[in-house]
């Protein structure tokens, strides 16, 4: 005998209803068996990124009444926004449009005309599927015709499929964000915290003291300026954040807030006022073997 169909569910769902109902929105099926190795970013012309319900931010897995309809909105949400910013930059560099279909979580996105690139979309696809702990989902961004680069203006179809897959690629990092005290919520940096002596400068980033105004407490604020930061590195900012936002152990400096502006983005630390450990090792009269034996152990427990 035939099951009957499910009751009337919101027009979001996941499996295994994606197998009776296809009129909400649904993912790709992934079959993780068949899960691709990961691509050289010098000739694949697919990037994938994996995430599953275990990273997902705490406030989705928290809420009242969760379901898997719950993250597949939040990731396809994150994505949908960065690509509508895209198409809103007055510049539109790279695409002008993208059309979504919810069966199957794709996103069809249209190149600009000015790339001389006709022959050449890029494609979003948002697969997922359960696991004995929750769902994986796994996001491939792809440059269609997919291996053909003999077509006319390969060359700055490629560039933009490069730049939208790391936009991709932030906005479901952004999924796996915490809920930050201050930052991301609407508030400037400046409202909050105020800089303050300059510690430490490389590249791209600057490490000052800084002071949060309403406690006065004491911080190490890491100002990444992102004018002349190239795309991977401005994508690997979303890496670090949710890197730390996870990892909490005694001996790793713990991440407090996170402010992501149009000029900066303002990684707020606890400061750590015992200065570096070459400057440290530098001071002292003499380093024994149990001093570096100490310092190894607390180097590998962090790791």
């Amino acid at each position: 005998m035939t099951p009957p169909p499910p009751p009337e569910t919101p027009q979001l769902y996941m499996t295994p209803q994606l197998e009776k109902r296809r009129d909400g929105l649904a993912p790709a099926l992934l079959d993780l068996d068949k899960v691709s190795e990961p691509q050289d970013p010098k000739t694949s012309l697919t990037r994938s990124y994996r995430t599953s319900s275990k990273f997902l931010n705490k406030s989705v897995l928290n809420s009242v009444n969760v379901d898997d309809s719950k993250e597949l909105q939040t990731i396809t949400d994150s994505i949908a926004g960065r690509l509508r910013e895209l198409e809103d930059e007055t510049t539109k560099r790279h695409i002008v449009a993208a059309d979504f279909e919810p069966a199957g979580c794709r996103w069809m996105i249209h190149l600009n005309p000015s790339l001389n690139a006709p022959s050449y979309h890029i494609q979003v696809v948002c697969l997922g599927c359960a696991e004995s702990n929750g769902n994986a989902y796994l996001i491939d961004t792809t440059l269609v015709p997919h291996k053909d680069t003999s077509e006319p203006g390969f060359k700055g179809a490629k560039a933009a499929f490069d730049f939208v897959a790391l936009q991709v690629r932030k906005a479901v990092v952004k999924c796996e964000f915490p809920e930050f005290p201050e930052g991301c919520k609407g508030r400037s940096f400046r409202e909050v915290y105020q800089l303050n002596a300059r510690l430490k400068s490389g590249s791209f980033a600057t490490v000052c003291r800084g002071t949060h105004r309403a406690s006065g407490k004491k911080v190490a604020i890491k100002c990444v300026l992102r004018k002349d930061l190239p795309a991977s590195d401005d994508a690997a900012i979303y890496d670090e954040v949710a890197i730390l936002a996870s990892v909490e152990h005694p001996h790793i400096v713990p991440l407090i807030d996170f402010f992501d502006e149009k000029d900066c983005y303002f990684i707020i630390m606890e400061l750590m006022s015992g200065g570096d450990l070459f400057d440290r090792i530098g001071k002292k009269k003499s380093y024994s073997e149990a001093d570096a034996r100490d310092l190894t152990s607390k180097m590998l427990k962090a790791m």
